[in-house]
């Protein structure tokens, strides 16, 4: 990128790419920037699909779940994922985009489609995988495998409605997936395994926690009220109206799998009679506080999703479509650090 664009910037970057013209702080463009475009977005979104997980690239995650500490666990599945996630957004929508000069543009679209594939492969293997997982860490992981291939289709249509559904279900993805890794980490910590037939019935003498982790499961399939239903509602419509059913049809299918997974989950925590003796065990203030607020926070984000989506995540998405205003207000900033 620097050998072609004579810079590192990204507003700078995505000012060239779209005009070819000098900007005014770093100066003419030094070479092939159709080649090098084409050469930096295929790696690029080769390592970010690396950062997020993204099948063929997810293999790191269902090892690293299980041999982290829950609360990292948590923040793994919740939020560096996404950084990926994040990154890819702003190379496909800020430095670079369909409103690029040509051919820079069809390299872009080329990628969008390539990363459509890879979302969608990546939710229908790993919910598949959820299925016969018996460690609840590894399940969880795959789970988190499917929906960040949601995540990532979504955002690659190249649509608004797409962006904002693939934001949406980011957050929602972030709170929920944190609920049910801390819900599960508490069964763990009580019943001493990861094995779903070695803590059978664990759920029984722990209820409040068990009723955030049927919280988070139900939120992660989409039931209404819940956050998670009007993010995968949302992403549903972006594929219809994209006029790709097709990809709704793996969103539904996906979902069920998980759903069989989750259902094998639950019996065996709760349903299923217990195989040995827990003792006396009390749900402790310190681990059952942040289960409730992140429970709430579901429940408020399905509330209040009209408002949120209208509010908060349709001019963060129209930003993010909107190169011009990242590129005008990065030049303000040069100009106030140069002076």
């Amino acid at each position: 990128i620097y050998g072609a664009f004579g810079t590192l910037n990204m507003a700078d970057i995505a000012f060239k790419s779209r005009t070819a013209s000098v900007f005014p702080f770093s100066g003419v463009i030094v070479g092939n920037i159709h080649l090098a475009s084409a050469i930096a977005l295929a790696l690029s979104m080769w390592a970010f699909t690396f950062k997020a997980a993204v099948v063929p690239n997810h293999f790191w995650l269902p090892d690293a779940h299980p041999a982290a500490p829950t609360p990292i666990s948590a923040a793994l599945s919740g939020l560096v994922v996404k950084v990926g996630v994040y990154a890819i957004i702003r190379f496909l929508y800020t430095i670079y985009g369909l409103d690029t000069l040509q051919p820079i543009s069809n390299v872009v679209s080329i990628m969008m489609k390539v990363l459509i594939i890879l979302g969608m492969a990546s939710a229908l293997i790993a919910s598949a995988l959820m299925i016969v997982q018996t460690d609840i860490k590894r399940l969880i992981a795959y789970s988190t495998i499917m929906h960040v291939g949601f995540i990532v289709a979504g955002l690659s249509l190249g649509t608004r409605l797409g962006l904002e559904a693939s934001l949406y279900h980011t957050i929602n993805h972030a709170v929920g997936k944190a609920l049910l890794f801390l819900a599960a980490g508490v069964l763990i910590n009580v019943a001493r395994s990861r094995n779903i037939d070695e803590i059978s019935g664990v759920g029984r003498y722990l209820r409040l926690t068990t009723l955030t982790l049927i919280l988070a499961i139900l939120s992660l399939e989409g039931l209404p009220p819940l956050a998670g239903f009007f993010s995968k509602l949302l992403l549903y419509e972006a594929f219809i109206s994209s006029g790709l059913a097709v990809l709704a049809a793996v969103l539904i299918i996906s979902s069920a799998f998980a759903l069989l997974a989750y259902v094998k989950l639950l019996y065996g925590v709760y349903f299923k009679l217990p195989t040995r003796e827990f003792g006396k065990i009390k749900e402790e203030w310190i681990y059952l506080a942040p289960l409730l607020i992140l429970a709430a926070l579901l429940v408020v984000l399905g509330i209040t999703a009209p408002l949120f989506v209208s509010e908060v995540l349709s001019p963060i998405s129209e930003e993010l479509t909107n190169p011009i205003k990242y590129i005008l207000a990065a030049e303000k900033v040069i100009k106030v650090l140069g002076g």
